[in-house]
């Protein structure tokens, strides 16, 4: 794997050194307890992926549009939702809201690192913007659709990481 760096955003320090062991044999593990703290991390550094407790938003801001803004916006850097909420529509709740993926709070180290592969593959990558402008482009219920279908396939490459298929 390469040596990625990854921010990770939770407030509590448990959760932090759990999820920060398991990124760690992916890569660098910045961590940061506050949405603030985040952003200047966001502003000072580049990062391959954001790992971010979806409660981040609870406050009604929208913390993955925080985090492009501070960004820069130049590269489309994946932000994976981490969360304790089993709501079936969730991902795609969260997928309109600008994150790219999410993790149930429970979950395996090999789906963690089935995430990781999928948006960064073997080298760091630019990705193009998913959802951001889908809508405009197809319509809202085609965009949830093509959301939708895209989760699918990842949960089946998830279960096959985890069955020990390739």
């Amino acid at each position: 794997m390469q040596n990625y760096s990854i921010l990770l955003i939770d407030d509590s320090g448990a959760h932090q050194r759990i999820i920060a062991a398991v990124v760690a044999p992916h890569g660098k593990v910045d961590r940061a307890p506050t949405r603030g703290a985040a952003i200047e991390a966001v502003r000072a550094r580049r990062y391959d992926m954001i790992l971010l407790n979806e409660r981040a938003g609870d406050d009604g801001e929208e913390p993955v549009a925080e985090l492009r803004a501070a960004a820069g916006g130049d590269l489309h850097v994946p932000i994976i939702a981490f969360t304790r909420n089993r709501l079936p529509d969730l991902p795609q709740a969260l997928a309109l809201r600008g994150f790219d993926g999410v993790l149930r709070r429970d979950f395996r180290a090999a789906e963690l690192a089935g995430v990781i592969r999928l948006w960064l593959g073997e080298e760091p990558i630019a990705l193009i913007p998913p959802q951001a402008g889908l809508a405009g482009l197809i319509g809202m219920e085609e965009a949830e659709a093509v959301i939708a279908r895209l989760y699918a396939g990842l949960s089946e490459a998830v279960r096959m990481i985890d069955a020990g298929a390739e």
